[in-house]
């Protein structure tokens, strides 16, 4: 749990009748308390579950000049501009930079394909490449889901890869193997 010495009113709300700071508020005191990494994730998801305010967020900064932490939110706020690419999980976001440290072209991430959502795709190639982490796809229900997409993505002439956070992680030099070879071609 973070308490928090501030107690202007333009920093706090209510969760369920639970007193709490604002996003912009929690953002600005996780700036100056946890890896750059965790950061990134955390202003992503307030974009990705539309509790961004950037307004808000400047305000906050404005008051909290000088904290430790401020001067690298500020750059990813500038990044922020720039359009990164939002993901929903740390094993997409492992996949993304993945990608990125090989060199290999950028993929539209969390895009449509064939009427599905789609973790990565490279519409030039064809190629669709999903991120299976195994909270969201370890049971029944979600398996036949994801087999069912993939037939209709291959149906409609799109080829699916499926990567696991082992692969991401400990088979890095495989997996780009088999991007780049799915990617020149």
């Amino acid at each position: 749990m973070h308490v928090t010495r501030i107690v202007d009113l333009p920093y706090k709300t209510e969760f369920h009748g639970i007193p709490c700071t604002t996003v912009a508020r929690t953002l600005v005191d996780l700036a100056g308390t946890v890896p750059p990494r965790r950061l990134r994730r955390a202003l992503e998801q307030s974009v990705f579950l539309n509790r961004f305010d950037r307004r808000a967020l400047d305000a906050a900064l404005a008051c909290a000049s000088g904290r430790r932490g401020t001067g690298r939110l500020r750059r990813l706020l500038a990044e922020l501009a720039d359009g990164p690419d939002l993901t929903r999980s740390e094993l997409e976001r492992r996949f993304l930079e993945l990608i990125s440290e090989a060199g290999l072209p950028r993929p539209v991430v969390n895009g449509f394909v064939a009427g599905h959502e789609v973790d990565f795709h490279w519409p030039a190639q064809r190629l669709v490449v999903e991120t299976d982490g195994r909270a969201a796809h370890g049971h029944a229900l979600a398996f036949e889901r994801d087999r069912r997409r993939d037939l209709d993505l291959e149906l409609a002439g799109w080829h699916v890869v499926r990567v696991t956070w082992r692969q991401v992680i400990e088979e890095q030099r495989r997996l780009i193997g088999m991007l780049e070879s799915r990617l020149a071609g």
